[in-house]
């Protein structure tokens, strides 16, 4: 299977420069998507599609959310 583009370069977290982060994932997933989420691969930040505020990562040491 070919590597998602979040795949290949994850962002440092810029709270405590980990770079055990994850994608925030929004929309109705997929059953992929739903077993990368339960497997900690990804997060689901739920059904809001239409917020340009919404994070994009979630750091997996400090859990912290951002853009």
């Amino acid at each position: 299977m070919a590597k998602k583009g979040w795949e290949k370069e994850k962002p440092a977290c810029p709270k405590c420069g980990s770079k055990e982060v994850i994608p925030i994932l929004y929309g109705y997933l997929s059953k992929e998507a739903w077993e990368m989420e339960d497997a900690g691969e990804v997060e689901f930040g739920g059904l809001d599609l239409d917020n340009d505020n919404n994070p994009g990562w979630h750091c997996k040491k400090c859990g912290n959310r951002w853009k």
